[in-house]
């Protein structure tokens, strides 16, 4: 599936540094996709789980990683928007 997030001026304001589940992605992710309960934005990777406990993974764009790396250095960033493709998350058996 596709959906386009819309990082906003408020998740910039609200979001914090180097905190991968409330960084402004996480934060606008949250907002925009509905079902989710909880967000991780890791390296090249977002994860999130719906509230049926189904988990989904997505690779982030190149502006969206050079956004969460400005981001997190104390660079100033600006609203933005990217699309990302999601799927449902592989379980792994053990």
């Amino acid at each position: 599936m596709e959906v386009t997030i819309k990082v906003t001026q408020d998740h910039i304001n609200e979001g914090l540094i180097n905190n991968p589940k409330c960084c402004p992605i996480a934060l606008a992710f949250k907002e925009q996709v509905s079902g989710c309960i909880s967000t991780s934005v890791e390296k090249l990777i977002l994860e999130w789980e719906d509230d049926n406990h189904k988990k989904y993974v997505a690779m982030l764009p190149a502006d969206a990683l050079k956004f969460v790396s400005d981001f997190d250095n104390g660079i100033d960033v600006n609203p933005f928007e990217f699309e990302i493709n999601y799927r449902k998350k592989p379980q792994i058996s053990h």
